[in-house]
């Protein structure tokens, strides 16, 4: 979080971010209370409005030489796409949650997966084998792809998951790994139709 110490310390090392300070005690109030008008909780208007001012900061060499009315257009622009990106995270964390509650409520465990319920064209030999095969992998792996199957990125999952980038990737390899091994099995076998 930087406060406005921060940023004239952050400035101050930087002749052309000398003026950072005078921009930042100007627009930081407004855009706070613009960002909870617009919704956010106190605590995620205040990294939003944190989150705009450092990027304005780290571009200051460009932005502090436009004219006063483009800079306070420049920073407004960039704390409506921060906001709407704190909407789009919420609502998606919100939607996900709301999900993955449903599907443990419901099935409690993985292994417990009705094709017919999950999706009513799996009732076919090969699309209710494969739902059978995702319920026989770990907890956490089936988190994890299912989490990868919304489109979250590895990093978007550990953070979901409170988990390292690392364990992410490997409970999705090994998750995968298991699925084709187990699959190629089944087809080896002749019960495909």
């Amino acid at each position: 979080m930087v406060t406005e110490t921060a940023a004239q310390a952050l400035s101050g090392s930087d002749p052309l971010g000398a003026d950072f300070p005078e921009f930042y005690r100007e627009v930081a109030p407004g855009f706070h209370r613009r960002a909870r008008a617009r919704g956010l909780s106190e605590h995620d208007a205040h990294d939003v409005v944190q989150e705009v001012m450092l990027k304005i900061l780290a571009r200051w060499h460009k932005v502090g030489a436009m004219s006063p009315g483009d800079r306070f257009g420049y920073a407004s622009r960039a704390l409506r796409h921060a906001v709407t990106d704190v909407w789009r995270r919420q609502q998606r964390d919100s939607d996900l949650g709301m999900r993955l509650g449903r599907e443990l409520r419901a099935h409690g465990d993985p292994a417990g997966i009705d094709p017919a319920e999950t999706h009513p064209a799996w009732t076919d030999s090969a699309g209710a084998e494969a739902v059978r095969l995702v319920g026989t992998l770990t907890g956490r792996q089936y988190q994890v792809m299912v989490l990868a199957q919304e489109g979250l990125k590895p990093r978007e999952i550990a953070a979901e998951l409170g988990m390292r980038n690392s364990a992410v990737s490997s409970h999705l390899h090994e998750a995968r790994r298991k699925l084709m091994t187990k699959l190629q099995a089944w087809k080896d076998s002749g019960r495909e139709e």
